[in-house]
């Protein structure tokens, strides 16, 4: 995964390669930008569409921006609540595991 927190100054731009194999979401903390031919508002998040480039422009300010780019796991997943596992087999085991007490296999130096 990559995180990248980027603050430019109005009137700046970058543009950041993408990898088409990742998926990619930018959230703008602050101010407006334009990312390619469109304008996003602060505090509003993005999922990108397909291509090989992102260039993020300021509209009338600075902006700060957080981008982030991930890949698939690729592996089934199985969710419950707050345990995320790869079957339901698995899951059910967690939540065994949480109503024995035995779920956290390592606890912290000097807790009984």
């Amino acid at each position: 995964m990559t995180f990248l927190s980027i603050r430019l100054e109005a009137g700046a731009s970058l543009t950041l390669p993408l990898d088409p194999k990742g998926s990619q979401t930018v959230f703008l903390l602050e101010g407006d930008a334009r990312l390619g031919d469109v304008v996003v508002e602060e505090k509003t998040a993005v999922r990108l569409a397909e291509g090989d480039t992102l260039t993020l422009k300021t509209t009338d300010g600075p902006i700060e921006v957080l981008f982030f780019e991930s890949y698939p796991l690729d592996e089934s997943i199985a969710w419950g609540g707050p345990i995320v596992m790869n079957t339901q087999e698995e899951l059910d085991a967690a939540f065994a595991e949480l109503r024995e007490g035995t779920f956290i296999k390592d606890k912290p130096e000097g807790e009984a």
